[in-house]
């Protein structure tokens, strides 16, 4: 017997809702709720990508590839001094 697939989720309603419980009852995949079924949390990372964009590249003009580069490089050495 194969296992189905983990899918870690949040409890938003557009992944806890009838459809996707009976697609689930079908035996495709698993979900697992995080922060209720997980003990452990991405947490700490999520933040420090939010604190990136809404703290630091959103406040600057994204005109190519090149820049958001640089923009990041600068931001993850700040942090790391």
């Amino acid at each position: 017997m194969v296992t189905p697939p983990t899918v870690v989720t949040d409890g938003g309603v557009e992944k806890v809702n009838d459809s996707v419980e009976s697609l689930i009852k079908t035996g495709l995949f698993k979900r697992v709720l995080a922060l209720k079924e997980v003990t452990f949390s991405n947490w700490m990372i999520e933040a420090r990508w939010r604190a990136l964009k809404y703290q630091w590249l959103y406040l600057h003009p994204l005109e190519s590839y090149a820049s958001v580069r640089r923009l990041v490089a600068f931001y993850v050495q700040a942090c790391n001094t």
